[in-house]
């Protein structure tokens, strides 16, 4: 029944009817079984208008008729309006709350952003229901779809912790985790029997019983007796020894572990060993850390413990509610199903919310799902890069690092505390708490924060981001401790009335924090965007995502100008990078378009398009690292509207491009409506298949029109006289085989030139200025390679550019196209309309993607990204080529990821001069290793990239790791081990454009360039964007025996081997290459061919309603995924890896087919080996040797 379905159930039950005075619309058509026929006297209208309705769902009324019944206003039961209509106060706060968990670091370790499915379970009718009692066992009728419920649940509950149904019992009722424990109190204590658990200043929750000299603050303590154990403050481990001597004194009935703020795992088998020895229960209380237990990456309870209990809205991502674990076998002679059972109720509760299990259902679910443990496995992994960046920064851990999902950090070293930290964070959008330490005085003022990792790593943070996480924490402190100086008292009452009066000295220091913590967030969606998506909820009104956009790019404006000027003159390598990247095709589609629209449009406008709009866009556009130009799809596009204008005698050639800028005006009217109706929500929907799919399909395009210019070189043009000498059979042939060595020539070395920095030999120097402009460099040595040919070949041969000058007369006309748009018939004008749809719809897909790839989540791009803001200026630059006549332009790719890394590669050379530097003055003052790394880590903001250079450092003239026995070697290893950070900035792509526009005037220079080098270019581009694309390395992997698979690991993207069955990769990989050939099909159609991206919106539906029911969940997640992220480089495995394990099981392989290897995984020269050349980012792999601590200092040997 819809009225079960969510946030707007009694919406559903609206019908139409009849009303005195006023008709009203039906909500939905009738879906029930009897009618009644109801007749309303009223005056004014009302919504719940019960006219007509039916009661029962999916039955058609039934002729049966019944007496009207005469209602008036006052009787009227309810109206059923939306919230937003009944209560906007309410909306409002909701609204602010939802805007307030999007910009903001949420950090506390009890919190979770759980997911839409778990929010609708919980929206649903399922809290209309009251069910006191056990499935079968109700004190209330109607329960027998909530006894299904429950029961579903519980037995969820038990597969999701792998436990025995025989053995072990649940109770899912409890409506939180401190109601579950005062439970498990109940069933098995007296009143006055004594318990012992952590104490609270030590990391205990106030649930197990915490007092104080003078007041016993938990109800625990007040009906029961209490002692606390506590952890050995020199260690921050619990103190097991001291714990044994109490119990043994104390004899409690009930030990408990667990704790609200310990970052460690807990003993349990020595807990075990201390409750039999008093003969005590042992309760566990994993509240905080149930998911970690799900996933197994923590230590697991239940092998030890009587009781478990949980909540379960933590990591475990679920709704706020509790459950309790119970042993069936009697323990110390208490049935503790039955005793549970009845505590929960009648002892404790009434009615259970069935809203909130309904929702454990579904969580319970998900919590055994790969994609689960994977994300648990990550929670640790940030937390353990959060610790280990705190502690770099100066920061005292207690306990020194963490086992799971938080960090304790003590504060008192500073002379600081945790409440103004608290409140200077908070102000700066950091949200997490203040917290006692072993040996504070005061809850209130205490001397510590904690904070934890599960609610960003559900957002999609990873270890990196936790890095940057901690850098914001650092600055917060600092501020902190400055503000604590300037305030005039010494009370915390009066710290925080100086913090928030205007007068405080600091706050456009919070402020400007503030503003870097909400970009940098921003840029991380909230799961359950219907409910919870605040990503999506600003962008719901007409030109909120422009409005968002804007502010947010806004804020960096003046950021992106700064950074290039503070380059130099080092930014002029990555700009003629990518001025060749683009400059090269546009020339090559320029010289196609004169071609097919017999030299109506040709090079010079398409340089003219690619300059002017590349300019607009890298002033006024959103994100600068997009590169736009003329490419494929603008060529499909004005080659059909040419062919339809010549076929139509009212338009023909005269009146083409005329008509083609009626096509543009109407395309730039459809792209602005897109933008203002925050149609980009949809770049969400494209998953990784669809960005493979693209990225492909563009890559065979160019080296289809690299063959067919190859081909063409053999042929006579067709707008040529063949009879003229050149056109001669020798001749045409010996100009295809002069094509055919300048393209491969050119295709080999620019490959080979790209890779330079890892060459052998040469200088530093001279290999980075051949790596950086190597593709400039053979175009220019082809080129001029081809004036070599002998001089009594005739004139033509080889081929070159033709273009016309750009004041020539055919030129000028377009400049003045707008004069002839008036003389376009009417209906012709309306017409273009028809073609502006599919042509808005392309470069709608292909400007989205083309962004999409030049910011790719593992480019750790610092500021928001702007998909509406660009859109709208995409159609403004539309509408300007349009009446111009010149081909319009828009994202390109792979120009765009391309232009991306370079910038990274620009950031790392900049970040290596200043530590070589930093290297070299230590290494004079004969520094020890510790310090040579110390200095190294302040030249740079990214310190937890340096894990690996760190060890270089560290283990260099001493024999270990990698550089044994050798001395370290500052050119040498931070080469090898810098991180990538991308310069975001606008001037590479201004002055690209720039170039671009001046190549306008350098026609004679261009005439120079042999066609044949072009086709070179273009299949160079397409080769270069294959590596790091999943689809191809898959499409590589069907053709590798079962044998040698595991070579594929040493690549990249491979984490999918490991973890997707064989059958599974080859079903996923043959449905993509079957799509990609519909797509491909797609763009040989006459005219049709302009529908190639209706596809790729098709495959949308396919992929959320289709696949899913084709394939695992699991496996999609790891396949195809927009926001998975890879495993960083292979996992840890023996040196004899092959297909070990659940991998070789996975895949079938008998172990006597697995080959073993020697091979070491090792990191290249990281300049190039970092980075695929499509601009994505290469997942470094390990040595099998190497065993990659997570230790907070990597040469101890302390606790990890």
């Amino acid at each position: 029944m819809q009225a079960c379905c969510g946030g707007n159930s009694m919406a559903s039950l609206q019908q139409p009817g009849r009303v005195q005075g006023s008709v009203f619309p039906p909500i939905m058509p009738p879906v029930t079984k009897f009618s009644q026929q109801l007749k309303f006297n009223i005056s004014k209208p009302f919504r719940s208008s019960f006219l007509k309705r039916n009661l029962v769902s999916e039955m058609r009324a039934s002729s049966v008729s019944l007496p009207n019944v005469e209602i008036s206003s006052k009787e009227i039961p309810f109206e059923d309006y939306g919230l937003g209509e009944v209560d906007p106060e309410v909306r409002t706060i909701i609204t602010k709350e939802k805007d307030r968990q999007f910009r903001s670091l949420e950090l506390i370790a009890s919190e979770n952003f759980t997911s839409r499915a778990v929010m609708e379970a919980v929206g649903s009718c399922l809290t209309n229901k009251y069910s006191e009692g056990l499935p079968g066992k109700r004190y209330y009728g109607g329960n027998e779809y909530i006894d299904q419920l429950e029961t579903l649940c519980q037995n969820r509950a038990l597969a999701a912790f792998r436990l025995d149904s025989t053995k072990w019992g649940v109770n899912v009722q409890p409506l939180s985790g401190s109601p579950a424990n005062f439970a498990v109190y109940t069933a098995i204590l007296s009143p006055h029997d004594r318990i012992m658990g952590l104490d609270l200043p030590h990391g205990g929750h106030l649930s197990h019983g915490f007092m104080t000299a003078k007041r016993r603050v938990s109800g625990t303590s007040i009906y029961f007796e209490s002692m606390p154990y506590r952890l050995d403050e020199s260690t921050g481990i619990v103190d097991y020894d001291m714990l044994e001597k109490t119990a043994t004194l104390f004899r409690p009935k009930l030990i408990i572990a667990g704790a609200s703020a310990y970052s460690r795992d807990f003993d349990y088998p020595r807990m075990r060993k201390i409750a039999d020895s008093v003969g005590a229960f042992l309760m566990m209380d994993m509240a905080h850390i149930s998911g970690l237990v799900a996933a197994s990456v923590v230590a697991d309870p239940f092998e030890y413990c009587d009781i478990v209990t949980t909540t379960t809205h933590k990591s475990l991502r679920g709704p706020r509610g509790g459950m309790i674990f119970f042993r069936k076998d009697p323990i110390n002679g208490v049935d503790l199903e039955s005793a549970v059972n009845n505590a929960v109720f009648p002892g404790l509760q009434g009615g259970p919310h069935n809203h909130t299990i309904g929702g454990l259902a579904v969580c319970l679910k998900h919590a055994q799902s790969p994609e689960f443990k994977a994300y648990q496995k990550r929670v640790v992994s940030n937390c353990r890069a959060l610790a280990n960046r705190l502690v770099e920064l100066g920061f005292k851990l207690v306990s020194g690092g963490s086992d799971n999902h938080l960090v304790l950090v003590d504060l008192r070293p500073m002379g600081m505390d945790g409440a103004r930290v608290e409140k200077i964070l908070d102000m700066a959008s950091i949200t997490l708490n203040k917290n006692s330490v072993p040996g504070d005085k005061s809850a209130l003022v205490p001397g510590g924060i904690r904070i934890g990792s599960p609610a960003m790593t559900t957002r999609g943070l990873s270890e990196k981001d936790f890095v940057v996480v901690a850098d914001f924490i650092k600055e917060g402190v600092e501020i902190t401790m400055e503000a604590k100086k300037a305030a005039p008292g010494s009370k915390l009452q009066d710290f925080n009335k100086f913090v928030t009066s205007p007068e405080f000295p600091l706050k456009e220091r919070v402020k400007s924090l503030k503003e870097r913590v909400e970009t940098f967030t921003s840029r991380f969606p909230i799961p359950g965007e219907a409910f919870i998506g605040i990503a999506m909820e600003g962008v719901k009104f007409p030109f909120g995502g422009i409005i968002n956009d804007f502010n947010g790019r806004r804020k960096c404006y003046k950021q992106d100008w700064l950074a290039a000027f503070n380059s130099g003159v080092r930014i002029l390598a990555p700009t003629l990078y990518i001025f060749i990247a683009s400059a090269l095709p546009v020339i090559a589609f320029g010289e196609q378009l004169s071609r097919e629209t017999d030299r109506s449009l040709g090079i010079a406008e398409s340089l003219a398009s690619t300059a002017l709009c590349g300019i607009i866009h890298s002033v006024f556009g959103g994100q600068p690292l997009l590169i736009v130009g003329v490419a494929e799809p603008t060529i499909i596009m004005y080659t059909y509207l040419h062919s339809f204008s010549k076929s139509r005698p009212e338009l023909g050639q005269k009146l083409y491009l005329a008509w083609a800028g009626w096509v543009c005006v109407w395309t730039a009217v459809l792209l602005m409506l897109l933008a203002m109706l925050n149609a980009c929500n949809i770049i969400s929907r494209f998953t990784r298949i669809a960005g493979e799919l693209f990225g492909m399909l563009i890559t065979v395009l160019f080296i289809q029109e690299a063959v067919k210019g190859l081909i063409g070189e053999f042929l006579v043009p067709k707008s040529d006289d063949p009879s003229l000498e050149v056109y001669q059979f020798q001749w045409r042939y010996t100009n295809g085989l002069l094509a055919v060595i300048f393209s491969f020539g050119l295709l080999y070395t620019a490959l080979k030139s790209r890779r330079a920095r890892s060459w052998k030999y040469g200088f530093r120097w001279m290999r980075g200025f051949i790596g950086d402009y190597g593709t400039l460099l053979m175009l220019v040595l082809w080129s001029a390679f081809s004036y070599t040919v002998p001089r009594n070949l005739p004139e033509g041969v080889p081929r070159r550019l033709e273009l016309p000058l750009p004041w020539a007369s055919e030129s000028l006309y377009h400049w003045t196209v707008v004069k002839d748009m008036a003389k376009v018939p009417p209906l012709y004008i309306l017409a273009a309309f028809i073609p502006a749809i599919m042509i808005a719809g392309l470069y709608f897909f292909d400007h989205c993607v083309s962004a999409q790839m030049a910011q790719q989540k593992e480019f750790n791009l610092k500021n928001p990204t702007a998909y509406h803001y660009d859109i709208f200026i995409l159609g403004i630059m539309t509408l300007i080529c349009g009446l111009l006549g010149l081909p319009p332009s828009n994202g390109v790719i792979p120009q765009s990821p391309m232009h991306t890394k370079s910038l990274a590669v620009l950031k790392k050379q900049q970040m290596r001069k200043k530590m070589v530097q930093k290297a070299k003055e230590c290494m004079r003052e004969k520094a020890s290793n510790s310090e040579i790394y110390g200095r190294m880590q302040d030249a740079t903001s990214v310190v937890k990239e340096l894990e690996n250079l760190k060890e270089a450092v560290m283990k260099a003239d001493d024999g270990g790791g990698e550089t044994k026995g050798k001395k370290f070697d500052p050119e040498v290893h931070i080469e090898d081990h810098l991180p990538v950070r991308v310069n975001e900035q606008r001037v590479s792509n201004l002055l690209q454009s720039v170039l671009v526009g001046l190549l306008i005037l350098a026609v004679p220079v261009l005439r120079m360039i042999p066609t044949s080098v072009l086709w070179g270019y273009f299949t160079y581009m397409a080769v270069d964007s294959l590596p790091g694309n999943q689809f191809w390395e898959r499409l590589q992997l069907l053709f590798i025996t079962p044998g040698r698979r595991f070579k594929v690991l040493e690549g990249l993207h491979a984490s999918f081997v490991e973890i997707v069955p064989y059958k599974s990769i080859v079903m996923f990989t043959l449905f993509q290459l079957l799509y990609f050939l519909i797509c491909y099909g797609v763009t040989w159609i006459p005219v049709g061919g302009i529908l190639f991206p209706l596809p790729f919106f098709i495959l949308i539906a396919l992929r959320q309603y289709i696949l899913p029911r084709l394939f695992d969940p699991s496996h999609l997640q790891v396949l195809d995924s927009s926001e998975y992220e890879e495993m960083v480089g292979a996992p840890q495995r023996n040196s004899s890896f092959g297909f070990n394990g659940e991998l070789r099981e996975a895949h079938n392989i008998p172990l006597s087919v697995v080959e073993n290897s020697e091979d070491e995984f090792y990191d290249a020269e990281i300049l190039d080996e970092i980075t695929t050349s499509r601009g994505e980012l290469k997942h470094r792999t390990l040595s099998v040797k190497e065993d990659r601590s997570q230790m907070v200092y990597p040469e101890n040997s302390g606790h990890s």
